[in-house]
């Protein structure tokens, strides 16, 4: 009896090697389909302004995560971009890497995982992490963004942008995946919540509401105007 091929996902795990070649392509698309001379974004300002004085933790929903490493002050401070461990997760890192982000792939969100966070801070490099992942449910605030902001004292800037061109993935985060020499719309705001050095479970589901409620607005905002962005073009 012929034994089943392993699928694509057991493959990577197994053989990581195998994404290296796939890297390469995707960042000739991304970074085709990300150029800021072809995109608005807004905000870059006032994040540059925060970092000068020292790193920002950054989030944005998982669905964005094609969009923001070319869209990073890079200039202005490093960033550390945190991923899972999963293959597909591992290969959007080195995709990011080859813009300027420092990926790091942490297997949970426990003590070891804000130990190594704490320590990238310190160290003056930013963080970048996205608010539901790395496995969803989509849009929905998980720990690590107010647990390491609470530890750390950083400034929280979100993000979200959309590309005049591109489509959704059917994947469980429905990837924004813009299209080649597309333009688009991006924002980046500072998070003004004040977050409780004890926070009981009452007040950190109303910071994850809040949060969760400024992504989406933002997400909103980016749409729209890239929506008006591509009528005018045309």
């Amino acid at each position: 009896m012929t034994e089943p091929r392993p699928s694509l996902r057991a493959r990577l795990a197994r053989h990581p090697a195998l994404l290296r070649p796939l890297a390469w392509p995707l960042s000739l698309w991304i970074g085709t389909a990300t150029d800021p001379r072809r995109w608005r974004i807004d905000g870059r300002e006032e994040l540059a302004a925060a970092l000068a004085q020292g790193p920002v933790i950054l989030v944005l929903w998982h669905e964005h995560i094609a969009l923001v490493a070319r869209h990073w002050p890079h200039r202005a401070g490093p960033i550390t971009n945190v991923h899972g461990e999963a293959p597909i997760a591992r290969l959007a890192g080195q995709v990011q890497a080859r813009f300027g982000p420092r990926p790091v792939a942490l297997g949970g969100t426990g003590l070891a995982a804000t130990r190594l966070v704490m320590g990238r801070l310190k160290a003056g490099t930013s963080i970048g992490l996205a608010a539901d992942g790395p496995r969803g449910p989509r849009r929905v605030v998980r720990d690590p963004p107010l647990d390491w902001a609470r530890a750390s004292g950083v400034p929280v800037f979100l993000y979200a942008a959309a590309p005049e061109r591109g489509r959704r993935l059917a994947s469980w985060d429905r990837l924004v995946w813009p299209a080649p020499f597309t333009g688009g719309a991006a924002l980046f705001r500072r998070w003004e919540a004040r977050i409780p050095r004890r926070p009981d479970e009452a007040a950190r589901a109303a910071l994850k509401a809040d949060m969760g409620r400024a992504l989406t607005a933002m997400s909103d905002i980016v749409e729209a105007r890239a929506v008006e962005r591509g009528g005018r073009a045309g």
